[in-house]
């Protein structure tokens, strides 16, 4: 990762995690300089605290399977990426233990990370692993999962997860940011939502 980008992911994960620390609930809205008419701006709608996590089970990038609902017994924290996006998606990952150390306070012990691809046509277990080594990221804390796209749309669907894809291509121009806190005994404790326009997000 360039060095200038790895700046902007430490100084912006610093920046936010400073925000829900203190509020335990951060709602970015859309970027006012978006280009996209308002009329595509994301839904926000997400679970809430209480409800319980819908169960899945998809593959990790070391091609292992994993189904939420063999972690009980296990604090949780379920986010969502893709691989292009060159952003807040590595500012979120990169940001995985001050995340888990929020998510501590009110799911109790330390959280299992796992992040949920929104691409799974491109992002396979290979391409998760070479994704992890670019960010410099632990393979060992963190599992990145993709698996079946009709498999993963329902996942998505399930999580209130929200895409948009560009005029005239299938690069994902804007997404849904959200990061789920699940307790041990698969409730939803505490919800962070990020929502951020096409313009700051996507490929670049």
């Amino acid at each position: 990762m360039p060095s200038v980008l790895a700046d902007k992911v430490l100084e912006a994960t610093a920046a936010l995690v400073a925000v829900l620390s203190v509020a335990g609930l951060l709602v970015a809205a859309q970027v006012e300089q978006s280009s996209e008419p308002t009329s595509r701006l994301l839904p926000m709608e997400f679970l809430k605290k209480g409800e319980p996590a819908p169960d899945f089970e998809l593959i990790d990038h070391h091609e292992q399977p994993i189904r939420l609902q063999d972690l009980r017994g296990t604090p949780i924290i379920l986010t969502f990426f893709h691989t292009s996006c060159r952003d807040y998606c590595p500012l979120i990952l990169k940001g995985r233990a001050r995340l888990e150390a929020s998510a501590r306070k009110v799911v109790g012990d330390a959280p299992f990370f796992l992040a949920i691809t929104m691409d799974p046509e491109t992002d396979t277990p290979e391409v998760l692993r070479r994704y992890i080594e670019t960010l410099g990221l632990d393979p060992e804390r963190l599992h990145l999962l993709t698996g079946q796209p009709e498999e993963v749309r329902r996942v998505l669907q399930a999580y209130h997860i929200h895409t948009i894809k560009g005029s005239d291509s299938d690069v994902i121009t804007s997404h849904t940011m959200v990061a789920y806190a699940i307790d041990a005994d698969g409730i939803i404790q505490q919800v962070l939502v990020f929502n951020f326009g096409p313009s700051r997000l996507g490929p670049g």
